[in-house]
């Protein structure tokens, strides 16, 4: 299948997120999240682009779960891939389903890549640590990056696609 056909497949294709065993009560009583219009449509195409390995960025104001959307997806999409019983209590293994990082002004593309550490229990007394960009694609999960608008001009470029 070619690129085209793969996006049109996709644009065509209902979102199926909230047709699952996902409901209304089980969002609010273990998430906090209420579905509202917005909320529904946000979390279906983050489903269907998700689950496609599509990229994408989420625009809104402060405080509208754009964040808790994404990781919401995330466990969800984990949860059904793994036959993994839905758990919002079990956060230890949320790293296992995907990996949030959050972007200021500081962050650095090594930051988000790779780059040298000191660790005296190496004969060089350094070692290579990978960062949210190769632990995410080394491991086939998603990255979420949060606070994007913080991110420095640097990483931004990086970061643009075209």
């Amino acid at each position: 299948m070619n690129i085209e056909d793969f996006i049109k497949k996709i644009r065509d294709s209902e979102p199926s997120f909230l047709n699952s065993e996902c409901s209304r009560e089980f969002l609010l009583n273990n998430y906090n999240y209420i579905l509202t219009d917005k909320a529904k449509e946000r979390l279906d195409k983050l489903y269907t682009y998700i689950s496609n390995g599509i990229p994408m960025l989420l625009e809104g104001e402060t405080e509208c779960s754009k964040t808790l959307s994404a990781e919401i997806i995330c466990k969800f999409i984990y949860e059904k891939k793994h036959s993994v019983k839905n758990n919002p209590n079990n956060r230890e293994n949320d790293g296992d389903k995907y990996i949030k990082y959050n972007l200021n002004a500081d962050v650095k593309i090594s930051d988000l890549t790779q780059k040298l550490m000191s660790d005296k229990t190496f004969l060089s007394g350094i070692k290579i640590v990978d960062g949210p960009f190769y632990k995410a694609f080394k491991n086939g999960i998603p990255l979420i990056l949060d606070e994007i608008n913080l991110a420095s001009p640097e990483v931004l470029h990086v970061l643009k696609m075209h």
